[in-house]
């Protein structure tokens, strides 16, 4: 006979830590009866709460096309006002949003280890678009074409401050009249910059990308005949750990895969650095470049 209450005692807690969540809704065509979700809001009986866009930057500019920047500019509002009003009032049931066709999902109570596990649990049960990956395939087959999201985001960014860098970008350097060009996104007699993400969506795929890049340094590092550039560099974008949009296998592959990159780099002294924004990528940059 099963001893019931023996094996109860051997199922893990319950987490404790407990909190409300629930879907924000967006009806981009008034009356279409279509909604996304856009957002997840998470709070806590401890009164901590957090809100996360739900649909990924790649989604929304597949989507979206060259009007992808206003619709996140609307996603951005939508989360700032309802931080706002839970900075103020700690529910909830009281938020009235800030535009038509905006419309706060059911809330439900779960418990989860943090706020983060808590989010994690709401993107998997209402936003199916955070899982959908419309760059599986990656159709990015130049290195750095304008197609090439985060890398022009990084480009522009630099310009704006640093117009006269503009001839160090998407350069070129072939060790012999035969052999492949190595492409180097920013390449100065100081500084060779490469750049790549890491995407826990899009793992493998970006993990053969990113050892490219290192790859097209290495080349360089190994034929500069008459002096030595001070700056070797890999900069890889990727997400920030708490990310609730992926799991935690997704981040923790991300984060091995990361590693592996910056042993490759270390074997070879070429600096591997993680950013999570384009500022930090800038700067990354600048600084190699000025200092």
């Amino acid at each position: 006979m099963i001893d019931s209450i023996k094996l109860l005692s051997t199922l893990p807690k319950l987490p404790s830590y407990k909190a409300a969540w629930a879907p924000i809704y967006f009806e981009p065509i008034m009356g279409s009866g279509e909604r996304l979700t856009v957002a997840v809001v998470a709070i806590a009986e401890n009164g901590e709460f957090k809100i996360n866009q739900s649909i990924r930057q790649d989604v929304v500019k597949a989507m979206y096309g060259s009007k992808s920047e206003q619709f996140n500019s609307l996603i951005e509002l939508i989360i700032s006002n309802l931080t706002l009003h839970l900075s103020k009032i700690k529910n909830l049931e009281n938020w009235c949003p800030p535009m038509q066709g905006v419309t706060l999902g059911k809330i439900k109570q779960t418990y989860s280890t943090d706020i983060t596990g808590v989010l994690r649990q709401a993107v998997m049960l209402s936003a199916s678009m955070s899982s959908l990956d419309f760059y599986s395939n990656d159709e990015e087959n130049e290195q750095y074409s304008s197609d090439n999201t985060w890398s022009k985001l990084v480009k522009d960014a630099v310009l704006v401050k640093h117009a006269h860098f503009s001839h160090y970008f998407n350069q070129q350097f072939k060790v012999t009249k035969e052999a492949r060009a190595a492409k180097i996104f920013f390449l100065s007699d100081r500084s060779a910059i490469n750049t790549e993400r890491l995407r826990p969506s899009n793992i493998s795929t970006d993990l053969d990308k990113s050892k490219a890049r290192l790859l097209d340094l290495f080349a360089v590092k190994d034929h500069e005949d008459f002096f030595q550039r001070q700056t070797h560099e890999l900069i890889v974008y990727r997400p920030y750990d708490d990310e609730p949009i992926y799991s935690k296998p997704q981040i923790k592959r991300m984060k091995d895969a990361f590693l592996t990159l910056e042993e490759i780099g270390d074997k070879h002294s070429i600096i591997v650095t993680s950013v999570h924004t384009v500022q930090e990528a800038l700067k990354r940059i600048v600084g190699a470049e000025l200092n």
